[in-house]
């Protein structure tokens, strides 16, 4: 037999050697141990070490067995580990050094919105932001102004000037899957004369609820109920929403939304942040959509500077309040929102909150008017309102609803 060992292992391993800073552990630990406990505690773990007499320092080697030991911090956990925690102090002065930044106003908004649209039940979509001009012109859009030179597709090769189109394609890929009930939103990046962040969506089909009780179609309301809940989520108090000219939508079922801060009820002043109702009939028959599409689009960059987080403590009121009907009849041509604009007015502060329960079309009033019934409530926050004072707010808000709409009390 020969005498002594070969070893031909392929990958032999090197010893693992660490600098450990005395002082940097100590900072780190918030403790003051000094260099002999330190060694001594190496030494019962099994580390060999080097004093380097100019820095003090200890270089460090770690044991075969040891693998899990390979930076200086797993030393300074080894250290504590054996020193104990409970015989470090704690400090009455902690600094440190806040460095995240924090969200902007537009990206809590976005945030808060994506948390009201998903539990809603909404489904969030991603999409290019590539379009065709065919697609533009058949959604009545804006047509891009910029065209791309090298596009991924050569059926697409415009930055879109809108959400819609990207959404109601995945509206139709759904439908061909068997998929008619949907209810989907985007946020992205539009390109018009500059670029903006958008917030649109769309719902079709049937809302469903509970197992006995009968599915309810999506409509104008549904949609309408929901940027309502989106508003209020932000903080926007003061919108108001307007017949639409948009002619991407149905003619008579879509408005356009217009926020002033603050409003004036009299005035039609605000700027128009975006459109909400039933996609254009001819457009749904043009793309051969197999049910009516409610579509959504909202200029988010235009409503941020409109919301307010804060919220305003109201007391509850001590007083009792008193409630009255109000039934005109009045001229088509006049929206309720503009009634209900001239009744605030003229209720002033102890009109507290205005409600339309009744609209009525038909033989009993004469053609090209309606009826709109209004649920009125007055309070006073410091005493106790009296009939006359309601009787004479009421006597005010008639006359001036006789006076600028020329309408009829039924």
């Amino acid at each position: 037999i020969v005498e002594g060992a070969v070893d031909i292992f392929p990958t032999p391993s090197e010893p693992v050697k660490i600098e450990l800073d005395v002082n940097r552990a100590n900072k780190i630990l918030g403790a003051e141990i000094s260099i002999d406990e330190i060694k001594n505690i190496l030494t019962r773990l099994g580390f060999n070490f080097n004093l380097n007499p100019l820095t003090f320092n200890l270089s460090v080697t770690v044991p075969s067995h040891r693998n899990d030991v390979k930076d200086e911090i797993d030393l300074v956990e080894e250290i504590v580990r054996i020193y104990g925690y409970n015989n470090i102090k704690t400090s009455d002065k902690i600094s440190y050094k806040a460095d995240v930044a924090t969200a902007d106003k537009t990206e809590q908004i976005i945030d808060r919105i994506k948390d009201i649209a998903v539990s809603a039940g909404f489904f969030e979509t991603i999409s290019y932001n590539f379009v065709s001009k065919e697609d533009l012109l058949k959604l009545k859009l804006k047509e891009s102004e910029w065209e791309i030179k090298n596009p991924v597709s050569q059926e697409e090769p415009f930055l879109t000037t809108s959400l819609i189109p990207q959404l109601i394609k995945n509206v139709e890929e759904n439908f061909n899957r068997g998929r008619s009930d949907i209810k989907f939103f985007e946020i992205g990046r539009v390109f018009l004369e500059k670029e903006k962040t958008f917030f649109s969506g769309c719902v079709s089909g049937c809302e469903t609820g509970w197992w006995k009780e009968k599915p309810s179609p999506f409509d104008f309301y549904f949609l309408k109920g929901f940027i309502e809940t989106v508003f209020t989520g932000i903080g926007i108090s003061y919108y108001r929403l307007e017949k639409s000219d948009n002619e991407t939508f149905h003619r008579n079922q879509s408005v356009k939304i217009k926020i002033s801060d603050p409003p004036d009820q009299d005035s039609r002043a605000g700027k128009t942040v975006g459109h909400f109702g039933l996609l254009n009939p001819d457009i749904k028959s043009e793309m051969d959509l197999k049910t009516d599409l409610y579509v959504f689009e909202i200029v988010l960059d235009d409503v941020v500077p409109f919301a307010d987080f804060r919220k305003k403590y109201v007391p509850v009121p001590k007083y009792p309040s008193v409630e009255r009907d109000l039934a005109i009849d009045v001229s088509q041509k006049f929206s309720a929102d503009e009634i209900t604009g001239v009744i605030k007015k003229e209720g002033a502060d102890m009109l507290s909150d205005i409600k339309l329960f009744d609209f009525y079309e038909g033989e009993q009033i004469k053609e090209g008017h309606k009826s709109l019934a209004f649920r009125m409530t007055f309070i006073h926050k410091d005493r106790t309102l009296k009939d006359e004072e309601v009787n004479t707010a009421i006597q005010k808000i008639i006359s001036q609803l006789e006076k600028k709409f020329n309408a009829k009390i039924r």
